[in-house]
């Protein structure tokens, strides 16, 4: 068993959000089982596991951003917002521990715009899963 691929064109506009959601908690899922299977095989050691589970979370996180910008952008074509997103902790470290939460810093100008506040609510989802994002503003 390999760790899957992530595949997904966020943009594409046939799911909806939770079918997209739904979707991303399948691939972390998949990656997850995939990394205990080879881990319980000697084919990859835990740091080397952590990496992976980091990178997954790399490729649900760009589709998030992607998914949320590219819909912004629809309706405001000007884009004249900034915004930065830093990994933090274990994850920003690439040492993600299954099971660890997402710990994600949002850096903008010191006024709070309409763009910063659409992203973060749309990269921080209420998920179900125990790998949720923590979210933090700062400007």
């Amino acid at each position: 068993m390999s760790i899957p691929f992530f595949h997904m064109d966020p943009s594409r506009g046939e799911l909806s959000d939770r079918e997209f959601l739904e979707y991303l908690k399948a691939f972390l899922s998949e990656t997850l089982s995939a990394l205990r299977k080879e881990q319980r095989e000697s084919l990859c050691d835990g740091n080397e596991a952590c990496r992976r589970h980091s990178d997954a979370m790399d490729s649900i996180l760009r589709a998030l951003h992607d998914r949320s910008r590219g819909r912004f952008l629809a309706s405001s074509p000007d884009l004249k917002y900034r915004l930065a997103v830093v990994a933090v902790g274990g994850y920003g470290r690439k040492e993600l521990c299954p099971k660890s939460d997402i710990d994600l810093l949002f850096l903008h100008p010191y006024k709070m715009d309409r763009y910063v506040e659409e992203m973060t609510e749309r990269m921080c989802p209420r998920w179900t899963t125990r790998s949720a994002p923590r979210c933090w503003t700062t400007g």
